[in-house]
């Protein structure tokens, strides 16, 4: 049962972090904005509407710290290691990376189905 709350932990965190605005938001309220490049972000937004931060952040301020941060495999294999870690169930490190990713893309998968045929009616 560890086995699957782990999954779902990473599952749900990956989710949160990449498919809802609930980092830059977090970012924008908790963090200095000199810090998180808020500023010129918000600047280069006004002229691209569909600019994204995390693409904002791998065109103008790509470092290796950027890129990992802004890959779901990179963190969902922190996520994995660290949800293991809590939930003891470290010998199954492998199965909670690949099945929390697995959770996570087929989750996007299905929203963005649902997302197509609302928008087809």
């Amino acid at each position: 049962m560890s086995i699957l709350a782990a999954m779902s932990w990473v599952a749900a965190t990956l989710f949160v972090c990449f498919r809802t605005t609930a980092v830059y938001e977090y970012l924008n309220t908790f963090i200095p904005k000199r810090l998180t490049k808020m500023r010129e972000y918000e600047m280069e937004r006004k002229y691209d509407y569909g600019l994204s931060y995390k693409l904002f952040m791998m065109t103008r301020h790509d470092s290796f710290f950027v890129r990992l941060v802004t890959c779901p495999y990179c963190i969902g294999a922190w996520l994995s290691a660290g949800f293991s870690w809590y939930f003891s169930c470290m010998e199954w490190l492998p199965v909670v990376y690949l099945g929390g990713l697995a959770s996570y893309f087929a989750v996007g998968l299905a929203l963005n189905k649902m997302e197509a045929s609302s928008d087809g009616e």
